[in-house]
């Protein structure tokens, strides 16, 4: 349920271009990203890039509760 003056995340709204991954792989969705990131390496997950590109996610929607068990 949504706090007041919260806006949700749409998980499965495709972004404007795909985003390239290592072996030919695509993130395609908001879902996509915040599952590859979970399964990063802690230590690649605290790296300054990853936190930047996920703050969004955290303040849109608890990426955490999409994919540990949540």
């Amino acid at each position: 349920m949504a706090r007041p003056g919260c806006i949700m995340a749409d998980w499965s709204r495709a972004f404007d271009e795909p985003i390239p991954l290592p072996r030919g792989r695509q993130l395609i969705t908001l879902k996509d990203a915040a599952n590859y990131v979970q399964k990063l390496p802690k230590a690649e997950q605290d790296l300054e890039e990853w936190q930047a590109a996920v703050k969004p996610m955290r303040k849109n929607g608890d990426a955490g509760s999409r994919g540990r068990g949540g």
